[in-house]
């Protein structure tokens, strides 16, 4: 009968160990995947916050022309 608890609680143990371990790697991800949400979510912002104003006064000049230069002078760039 001692042989069975003693399964018993191994099992209960490695199950406890494995959630603890589960839990600790997640909770790191976790924070790694919020900070690359954020750095993406501010790249996309400031690129946004320099593009639409050169692309609305392309618009506002009513020449096609200026706005596709427009529009291919910011493909591939990189902005602080």
């Amino acid at each position: 009968m001692s042989f069975i608890w003693l399964i018993g609680v191994l099992l209960a143990m490695s199950v406890i160990g494995a959630a603890a371990a589960y839990l600790a790697t997640g909770t790191t991800y976790n924070a790694a995947y919020k900070t690359y949400h954020m750095k993406a979510f501010y790249v996309a912002e400031s690129d946004g916050n320099y593009s639409v104003p050169l692309l609305a006064s392309a618009i506002n000049t009513d020449n096609a022309t200026t706005l596709t230069a427009t529009i291919a002078s910011l493909d591939n760039q990189t902005f602080q």
